[in-house]
């Protein structure tokens, strides 16, 4: 396992291009995105996160299209053959 988990999550927002309702984050809450690594055999981590995964979406934002970008920026392990984030 490395021992470090380093993951950027960031708040992208754009302005909405129609009137209708789209999807987006809610305002006025804390997310935090954690990652999960899978080896062959289907075992996995625990979900694992570092300090700069979480962010707040301020109230103003809320008529805007809001979503998620989210960077892992450590080596995977070596035993791993894939990952999965998991968003709180």
């Amino acid at each position: 396992m490395p021992t470090k988990i380093d993951i950027k999550a960031s708040l992208q927002s754009n302005n909405k291009d129609t009137t209708l309702g789209e999807k987006s984050l809610k305002t006025l809450r804390t997310y935090q995105v954690g990652v999960v690594y899978k080896d062959k055999y289907g075992r996995e981590t625990p979900v694992l996160t570092s300090e700069g995964a979480s962010f707040t979406v301020p109230k103003k934002l809320s008529n805007n299209k809001n979503s998620i970008s989210v960077s892992l920026r450590n080596e995977s392990p070596n035993w791993a053959d894939s990952y999965k984030f998991f968003i709180k």
